[in-house]
């Protein structure tokens, strides 16, 4: 089904369904990481203040935690100063690093599976 077909058919869940379900097919199909099988990365939230140098001081927090950083997101708040910063990580990268950084006094939400689940 391509996007035409869908834009003719949006009145119709079935349809609806049909589409959403190819399309998760279609990118399952898509390699991971260096080609390798995609990874169930689990994504943690941190607050961090919109000013120079915090970035950098979270990425020492995550060399002193001994994580690694396999994808990030950054959203800024209009009107505040701050930002969310959301890092991918493994489970077990993530449940130390939230923790690290906890202790370290970061402002850390609890880490979500892709799957949607927390930890």
């Amino acid at each position: 089904m391509d996007l035409a077909s869908l834009i003719e058919e949006i009145g119709d869940r079935d349809s609806v369904a049909t589409f959403i379900a190819l399309g998760q097919e279609g990118r399952a199909r898509i390699p991971g990481k260096h080609g390798g099988t995609p990874r169930d990365y689990f994504y943690l939230p941190i607050v961090i203040e919109d000013k120079p140098g915090q970035l950098s001081n979270l990425f020492q927090e995550c060399e002193q935690a001994n994580v690694n950083i396999e994808d990030l997101s950054i959203e800024h708040s209009p009107g505040q100063f701050t930002g969310l910063i959301t890092l991918a990580l493994s489970k077990s990268d993530a449940e130390k690093l939230a923790s690290h950084l906890e202790s370290r006094g970061w402002n850390v939400h609890l880490p979500k599976s892709s799957g949607g689940s927390s930890i």
